[in-house]
């Protein structure tokens, strides 16, 4: 098997001019967003491959992974190892995962043909990678083996270490839904009251669309706001650069809309919807957390993503990662995820194993809002 990396998106856009449009989220207009956007602490990889009867493209990112945010996110799960936290502060992991860290559940490979022998595929590729970068530890999202067509990824590759993430909640938008009231009227007696309570509680939250001028007047405002969001979550990496959004919106095929959301003149949340082949993605929410309580910044952010989605004639709605329970709340749903883990090392494999396997998602209650 044939590798090519690249190094930049320049050289990436001469060689992939035409490639990838069947995937906007490979496409070299939408990675250069995240490659101009995103230099400090990340190095991207974009790798060219072919063989006797396919050829293909994969995209990673090579990233900075402590022990210590690991550690941090035992602890936000209820994971209390003292022994397993005193060994992950000891470490520092050069990683290199084959996706987008941005967009995790978003394929990261694409292949046409047929591999001739796709099991030889990781190991080449690994081997291939550590001529150009010393890492020892990738990370493989299960969307990149179907992708290969391998539905068994342990069997196939014993030494890889298997781990649950936190679940993507989607929300169906059903066939009956012609508008927003369709939806509120879809819902159960207690979660109609809690809508009816969030927007009368939200009343002077406004929303505003927000283009170039908007984004580059509020960025370092959006920056503070989104960092509110990262620093609450489980886990973190890499922070999303707000001014991603100049160049976002620019994509005619993503269809990006940002929303500033305001309290009379005073920002104090934003969020961003896609809109891709009937799916309208809701990513990279800022929040004042100080102000969402009283005002239910959040909850009117979800059900403007609701409407939205409804009136676009979507088929589903992309609610990401985070805050699992309160956004099932609202009719999300989880796709259980996972991820594979490669040390190298077969000694620091063996240390670590037992550390990662303890990592699961914080176990929560599924709510059913709608009526039977």
């Amino acid at each position: 098997m044939e590798f090519k990396l690249h190094k930049s998106i320049i050289s990436l856009t001469k060689n992939f001019q035409k490639k990838n449009n069947q995937n906007l989220f490979l496409s070299p207009s939408f990675l250069a967003v995240f490659f101009n956007n995103h230099k400090k602490n990340i190095r991207h990889l974009f790798i060219e491959f072919k063989d006797d009867g396919s050829k293909g493209f994969i995209y990673a990112q090579k990233i900075k992974v402590g022990g210590k945010q690991i550690s941090s996110y035992q602890f936000k799960n209820n994971i209390k190892r003292k022994t397993n936290s005193l060994l992950l502060n000891l470490f520092n992991f050069n990683i290199i995962g084959f996706g987008n860290n941005f967009l995790t559940n978003e394929p990261s490979v694409s292949i046409d043909g047929l591999l001739s022998e796709p099991k030889d595929l990781i190991h080449q590729l690994v081997e291939f990678i550590n001529k150009y970068h010393q890492v020892s530890n990738f990370i493989f999202p299960d969307h990149f083996f179907k992708k290969l067509k391998i539905d068994n990824p342990k069997k196939v590759y014993p030494e890889l270490i298997v781990l649950q993430v936190d679940e993507e909640m989607n929300l169906e938008i059903r066939s009956n839904w012609n508008s927003f009231d369709d939806y509120i009227n879809s819902l159960k007696k207690k979660y109609k009251k809690k809508l009816k309570q969030s927007f009368l509680e939200s009343n002077d939250l406004k929303f505003k669309k927000f283009g170039e001028e908007e984004i580059n007047y509020h960025e370092n405002k959006m920056q503070i706001l989104f960092d509110n969001v990262r620093a609450s979550s489980s886990f973190y990496s890499t922070p999303f650069n707000v001014k991603s959004y100049v160049d976002l919106i620019k994509i005619k095929e993503l269809n990006c809309i940002v929303y500033g959301c305001f309290i009379k003149d005073e920002l104090v949340g934003f969020c961003s919807e896609w809109i891709i082949e009937k799916k309208l993605y809701s990513y990279f929410i800022g929040l004042d957390y100080n102000l969402n309580i009283k005002h239910r910044i959040y909850e009117r952010i979800l059900y403007r993503a609701i409407e939205d989605g409804i009136n676009e004639k979507v088929n589903e709605i992309i609610l990401g990662r985070t805050a699992a329970e309160f956004k099932s709340n609202f009719g999300a749903v989880p796709k259980k995820s996972l991820i594979y883990i490669y040390v190298k090392n077969p000694l620091i494999r063996f240390l670590v194993r037992p550390i990662f396997t303890l990592i699961k998602p914080k176990k929560w209650t599924q709510r059913n809002p709608f009526k039977n």
